[in-house]
């Protein structure tokens, strides 16, 4: 038998957003969007919190509706108040996320990557929770490869996730040529794979076998293990792993964990 849900009506102002919310970007004009229909339909489903030591209620799912409640100036909003540790919270909070089409691409490969590292989930177990096939999260988490100045205009909707796509075989100063060319010169998906293949006609087979899943696995446990950007490529039978430092103190870490791995 379901447990039966009490929906309690909460002061708006002792409610706050989760810190580690996986949604790094909250597009404004769909945030109207729901502030306008909440306006003349009501909040359809309430939103679920958690109650803290303070008094006051973190958002677990539904800071969208929250938003949009906030600019309406409606004092109060339905709530289930659930009682969970931090860590499950912060868990429901990534999957429920993850379940929404509307997510874009950057925050959706993070939050993969996040229940991979801090929750030991495997993709297959991913692909359970969250209705999304093993390949899919797969080529998600692929995105994570490409450069720094790619996922931020991926993160913005500059580019398209189909065009980012074409990129990912690509060194780093060829991702930034091609992704000038889409963003000054508007240049078509079709367009920048045929130029892509030109480019790396000669490694075709090389790169397919580059970005299989079990490569990325790598690369993220050495991510989460090494706390910094790590890249890899391979054929299968050789190939070569970059580890990457961006100050003094980074370079000092990197040699203290080394450090410990040697003494066992």
């Amino acid at each position: 038998m379901q447990e039966k849900q009490t929906i309690s009506e909460l002061d708006i102002d002792k409610i706050y957003a989760n810190p580690n919310q996986p949604r790094k970007t909250f597009d404004e004009n769909l945030i109207d969007d729901l502030a306008l229909s909440i306006k003349k339909h009501g909040i359809i489903s309430p939103i679920i919190v958690q109650k803290k030591e303070s008094g006051y209620y973190m958002i677990i799912a539904g800071e969208r509706r929250y938003r949009a409640v906030k600019k309406l100036g409606i004092q109060t909003i339905p709530a289930i108040i659930k009682t969970f540790d931090d860590k499950k919270v912060d868990e429901i909070a990534i999957i429920e996320n993850l379940q929404r089409e509307d997510l874009n691409p950057v925050d959706e490969a993070n939050g993969f990557k996040r229940l991979m590292q801090e929750y030991s989930m495997t993709q297959e177990e991913l692909a359970l929770s969250v209705g999304k096939s093993r390949s899919a999260i797969a080529n998600k988490l692929r995105l994570l490869t490409l450069s720094r100045e790619v996922l931020y205009y991926l993160e913005k909707g500059v580019i398209s996730e189909a065009h980012a796509r074409t990129l990912i075989p690509l060194e780093v100063k060829y991702q930034k040529f091609f992704l000038d060319k889409i963003r000054k010169e508007g240049w078509s998906v079709r367009k920048t794979e045929t130029e892509v293949k030109k480019l790396s006609a000669p490694q075709s087979k090389q790169t397919q076998k580059q970005n299989n899943s079990e490569l990325t696995e790598l690369v993220l446990r050495l991510e989460h293990i090494l706390k910094t950007r790590v890249s890899a490529v391979g054929d299968g039978e050789k190939g070569r792993i970059s580890i990457e430092y961006f100050t003094p103190d980074d370079l000092n870490r990197l040699f203290e964990i080394i450090d410990k791995i040697e003494q066992g």
